[in-house]
This record gives structure tokens, C-alpha cells and sequence, in this order.
């Protein structure tokens, strides 16, 4: 039988591995200069596993460069649906969207670097938005259940699509004051949106 113990230590090795993977990856994609000379045994190498173990995380390596975690969707879906029940939809937005982005200011410099290569590669940007895509449709789905609006009622999307709005806000305030603590950005974006919802 495995431990509760096993199995939290698995994860952690897993999620060290994704880590490793992807930060090999922009470092060698930032190193050449250009993704397409970077190749994926390469930076299995650099990770210090095989090309097999990369393709049990990665399915290419625009998606190791993106470093997107397959379970985020159902992380924000659960984050949302175990807010308070009688919490505001954007105050719940806005703490989900924060323990999500928690992990990029522990490392800027990776967040910095992924940033600059994905603005110089623009044939990366499918990549971006499928992975925004599924994080965003997560956010409805929760969104739809707590205000118990079902389809083809516009409103979670409209709300989800408006905080998506302040995220993005927060990383640009972020991008051009990196002295300023990311959640001091996020308050300052959703704060705005607050406003301008109410008015």
C-alpha cells in the first residue's frame, strides 16, 4: 500500500521535473537565440533526464517552453467552487487568480526570460493562447456553478473574461515596475475593475 507520504513526495519529484524541464528549456531557447535551434533531446539533457521522460510531461517543446502545468484547469476550477459560497464573483476571482500567480514572482528572472522569448517568437503565441484558452474556460465552468447560470447565459464568461482583463493588466504594471510586489498589481488592476463595474 503507498503512503499518503509516497505519494506527496511523487507529486513533488514530478512537479521538480516539470520545473527543470521547462526552465532547461527557456535557457537554451534564450542561450541560441532561436527556438527552432534548441532541440528537445537537448534539453532533456540539460534537465539531466531522457528524451522519454520529457515526452511524459511535454508533449513538444513549445509546450516545455510555455512550462503550462496540465492540472492548472482543474486547480482553478477547484479553487473557485471552494470559495465562500456568499463571496462576490470577482473577490473570488481575484484570490484564485493570486494563488496562481503566486509561484511567477518567486521567480521573476523565469517569468522575465519566457516573457522576452515569446515577444521576439511570435510562432509561439498558439501555444500562449491554447494554454490561456483552458485556463479561462476552467474559470467559467466554476463560474457557471457558483451564479448557477447555466448556458448560453453570458455573464460567468463576461465576468471570468473581465478579471482575465485585470490579470493581464497587473503582469504589464508588473513588466515596467518590478519593484512593485505582484500582488500590489493584481489589487491594483481588479480595484480599477471594481470600480468602473460599479459605475
Amino acid at each position: 500500500m503507498t503512503s499518503n507520504d509516497d505519494c506527496g513526495l511523487r507529486e513533488r519529484k514530478k512537479r521538480q521535473t516539470r520545473a527543470d524541464l521547462h526552465r532547461a528549456a527557456i535557457e537554451l531557447a534564450v542561450e541560441r537565440g532561436d527556438v527552432a535551434a534548441v532541440t528537445v533531446e537537448e534539453m532533456a539533457a540539460r534537465a539531466g533526464v531522457s528524451a522519454r521522460t520529457f515526452f511524459n510531461y511535454f508533449a513538444t517543446k513549445e509546450a516545455a517552453l510555455l512550462g503550462s502545468d496540465p492540472d492548472t484547469p482543474a486547480i482553478i476550477e477547484e479553487s473557485l467552487l471552494g470559495r465562500p459560497a456568499d463571496e462576490p464573483p470577482l473577490t473570488s476571482l481575484r484570490e484564485t487568480f493570486r494563488v496562481m500567480l503566486a509561484a511567477l514572482e518567486e521567480d521573476r528572472a523565469a517569468w522575465v526570460a519566457r516573457r522576452t522569448l515569446f515577444d521576439s517568437n511570435p510562432e509561439l503565441l498558439p501555444v500562449l493562447l491554447g494554454k490561456n484558452h483552458r485556463h479561462e474556460q476552467a474559470a467559467v465552468k466554476a463560474m457557471r456553478a457558483r451564479m448557477d447560470r447555466p448556458a448560453p447565459d453570458p455573464l460567468p464568461t463576461i465576468i471570468v473574461g473581465a478579471a482575465i482583463g485585470a490579470v493581464r493588466g497587473a503582469m504589464l504594471r508588473y513588466w515596467y515596475e518590478p519593484e512593485t510586489p505582484l500582488n500590489d498589481c493584481l489589487d491594483g488592476s481588479f480595484d480599477v475593475l471594481e470600480e468602473h463595474w460599479r459605475s
